[in-house]
């Protein structure tokens, strides 16, 4: 397994700002939890981001 942040470093080369940052981590958050939960992460994250 990659470490989640080493992928965003290696795909864009870094963060330009903390507003991305926030929103990456947040993100990726919700999408480990809902692994583990076994719930599907895409489903988590659509429901999340229409309210």
């Amino acid at each position: 397994m990659v470490r989640p942040i080493k992928v965003k470093l290696k795909v864009i080369g870094g963060f330009r700002a903390m507003g991305g940052t926030r929103a990456f981590c947040i993100n990726r958050s919700g999408w480990e939890t809902s692994k583990l939960c076994v719930q599907n992460p895409f489903e988590v994250l659509r429901v999340a981001a229409t309210g």
